[in-house]
């Protein structure tokens, strides 16, 4: 696991953490870097959960394809289980805890 140069940690919840965890095992099955690109820092919508630590974005930019792409989402979601919001955006998964 890696963390992009500015990324902030205080702040982060135990559930985000066991989200991070999870994710990482997903990217290393995948024979990529698993990279941190926000946490609590960043600008974000109003209400956004990165703010109060339950939330986390993973780069996606690194991956082979977006067909790649889509099966990592579907492990994440696997994975994480349904009390995890997972997104998959443009850049990034955006990974939030909602349980």
């Amino acid at each position: 696991m890696r963390m992009k140069k500015g990324v902030r940690v205080r702040g982060l919840s135990n559930e985000a953490m066991i989200g991070i965890y999870l994710a990482e095992f997903v990217f290393e099955k995948h024979s990529h870097d698993c990279i941190i690109t926000s946490i609590t820092d960043g600008t974000h919508s109003k209400n956004s959960r990165h703010y109060i630590g339950m939330a986390f974005d993973l780069r996606r930019r690194h991956l082979d394809s977006d067909k790649q792409a889509n099966e990592i989402l579907k492990e994440l979601i696997s994975e994480l289980g349904s009390e995890y919001l997972i997104i998959l955006e443009r850049t990034h998964y955006h990974i939030q805890y909602n349980g």
